[in-house]
């Protein structure tokens, strides 16, 4: 169960981490990527990270741990 967890938290990670990226470089293209907006970028980015930070800590303590209580009775 252990090993299921991990790696549904790795997938959940993976993700998220794909939905970030494309929206962090779809404002970078939106922006016209300049060194004017570096610090915007800098700060996106650090944004980016805090929401990441926040959005796995909910997902893998709510989410996943409901998800393998359900998935547990199954096996």
């Amino acid at each position: 169960k252990c090993q299921q967890v991990q790696k549904a938290c790795f997938m959940w990670t993976f993700f998220i981490d794909l939905i970030f990226l494309t929206i962090f470089f779809f404002l970078i293209g939106f922006l016209n990527f300049s060194l004017t907006n570096l610090s915007v970028i800098v700060f996106f980015i650090s944004v980016i990270c805090v929401l990441r930070k926040l959005i796995h800590n909910i997902l893998i303590t709510s989410v996943i741990e409901k998800m393998f209580d359900g998935v547990s009775m199954f096996f």
